[in-house]
């Protein structure tokens, strides 16, 4: 068989991709008819959408359809990897594509509820590609669009999933499909197998976001980022710096190689090709083995671990021990490394969420020594690294100058 002749495998995942685009494109039009893009309407117009036993159906088939077409995607690029599909060098392109739309269809719908989950996951996103060098700050900015999360965040993210997204989906669909490579029954299967789960799988929601939730990096991270999560905390262990090879380094080299496969493909033998992808996936299943945390509940209430917080005023000290201890902290955190995620004096870093108001949500003073010790003993998806060498004296004068107001 040769690589350009069809495959049954491949013909179906591309049939099934294609048929899951159609699927969601009608429902999500009808879903689109009564929600709000709007941060102050978005959770009561989806909790009004699923309150009704066909609003419930269609929200759980737009969430399985989109984590079904995410996985087929991704097995249809593994398939053509391991069978020399790179060498129809359109259809491979499509097929990475297709690939790429569905992770982004993934990461902007989790958002669009504006539950606590959501808002939290979309923070960490956006800080972990923060953490680049060069820049990571202005893409956080455009993945936030602003400095931090607002109004304008749920926006953006509904314009690329109502608009942009569903348009490039459906026209690498059309570029993957062959005529009669698939018969017509490949392209109903998968939405019908989607439909079942909608039917008996509700689509999780939580408890509505809160100011609080703008700058929180407490969510269990999701399934469909894990893997580089994982990586993010494997090379955080080298150091706080190195955090960023493995959360965007690594992946946009196993991105520009799936890119360059055309040409590759013609230098190397197929035999080591499969070899390397492998190898790629078994070092990520390691990884992940080793270093990452527990995954966000596929069903249920995701909201992250603790109750949500208000935030409240607080009224600075006037103990002149206290605040000699708060000047000395904000030394010590511009100087162990903590400014470099989070900027100077805590205000608004690149990769870490923005600490001037942490105060009037964590006032213990003696939270944040645990934090910073240990963050995966308060949060075990932390991509936050562990500085478990400063003193106890360092941990308490940071605490002190996180916990009062400035």
């Amino acid at each position: 068989m040769t690589p350009s002749s069809p495959r049954p495998l491949r013909e179906w995942l591309v049939a099934s991709s294609a048929g899951l685009v159609g699927a969601q494109l009608v429902v999500g039009i009808v879903e689109a008819l009564s929600y709000h893009p709007v941060a102050a309407q978005a959770y009561a117009s989806e909790k009004a959408l699923r309150g009704s036993l066909l609003g419930a159906v269609g929200a759980g088939f737009h969430y399985w359809g989109s984590a079904a077409l995410l996985v087929l995607s991704m097995l249809l690029v593994l398939e053509m990897v391991l069978n020399e599909g790179y060498r129809e060098v359109g259809r491979w392109y499509a097929a990475i594509g297709l690939a790429v739309v569905a992770f982004v269809f993934q990461l902007t719908g989790n958002l669009l509820p504006m539950d606590r989950h959501g808002v939290q996951t979309a923070v960490v996103e956006a800080g972990v590609a923060g953490s680049a060098p060069v820049a990571g700050h202005r893409v956080s900015e455009f993945m936030l669009a602003g400095n931090g999360f607002n109004d304008s965040t749920i926006s953006l993210w509904w314009t690329g999933h109502a608009y942009i997204l569903p348009l490039g989906a459906v026209l690498l669909s059309l570029l993957l499909i062959r005529r009669g490579a698939a018969r017509s029954a490949a392209y109903v299967l998968a939405p019908l197998v989607v439909l079942v789960l909608a039917i008996f799988l509700r689509a999780p929601l939580g408890n509505p976001a809160t100011p609080a939730d703008y700058g929180q990096f407490n969510a269990h991270v999701s399934w469909y980022t894990w893997p580089l999560h994982a990586m993010l905390s494997a090379f955080s262990r080298i150091s706080p710096r190195a955090a960023w090879v493995g959360a965007i380094l690594v992946p946009t080299a196993i991105a520009v190689g799936l890119l360059a496969m055309p040409w590759i493909g013609k230098r190397v033998t197929y035999i080591a090709v499969r070899g390397l992808t492998l190898l790629v996936l078994a070092t990520f299943l390691v990884v992940g083995g080793v270093f990452g945390g527990p995954i966000a509940p596929l069903i249920g209430n995701r909201d992250p671990a603790g109750e949500a917080v208000a935030v409240k005023p607080r009224v600075k000290s006037t103990d002149p021990n206290v605040l000699a201890l708060v000047a000395r902290g904000r030394q010590d955190f511009n100087s162990v490394g903590c400014s470099d995620c989070h900027g100077k004096d805590g205000r608004k870093g690149d990769s870490g969420p923005d600490l001037s108001n942490e105060y009037k949500i964590h006032p213990d003073a003696a939270w944040y020594g645990g934090l910073i010790r240990n963050p995966k003993s308060v949060n075990p998806s932390a991509t936050m690294p562990a500085f478990p060498n400063l003193t106890d004296a360092q941990l308490k004068s940071i605490g002190t100058f996180l916990s009062e107001p400035p």
